[in-house]
């Protein structure tokens, strides 16, 4: 039961906070430490679906090794940025970044969707 509801928090955070009447990153720092909740969220239901037998131990592995490949991607887009805007002003636009960030928050939904699909079987 406690994988569900955690499995269910993760839906919650992945699908986007405006679903929720929460306020939506705005920034690229905030829309950062939104894909770093992802990324820890979706390890630790990934961890819960493992010892609930929800998924194999090469599922787990598979998941662990993509979310740390994603959260290595986040460092890359984060030197990116402050390449691109090293003053940090909010109305500097790096397009590359950007686009790269939201490349791997689709690769965490996908991930998600997987550990949803698994806890439905």
């Amino acid at each position: 039961m406690l994988h569900k509801v955690v499995m269910m928090v993760v839906a919650s955070i992945l699908m986007g906070c405006s679903t929720l009447g929460i306020p939506t990153a705005d920034t690229f720092n905030q829309r950062v430490a939104v894909t770093k909740t992802s990324v820890t969220a979706i390890r630790d239901s990934a961890t819960i679906a493992l010892k609930s037998g929800t998924i194999t131990v090469a599922d787990g592995d598979n998941v662990l090794k993509q979310t740390d490949t994603a959260w290595d991607g986040i460092k890359v887009v984060q030197d990116m940025y402050t390449k691109a805007c090293p003053t940090a002003d909010p109305k500097c636009v790096a397009t590359a970044a950007e686009n790269r960030l939201m490349l791997i928050s689709s690769v965490l939904k996908s991930l998600q969707d997987y550990l949803l699909l698994q806890q439905r079987k």
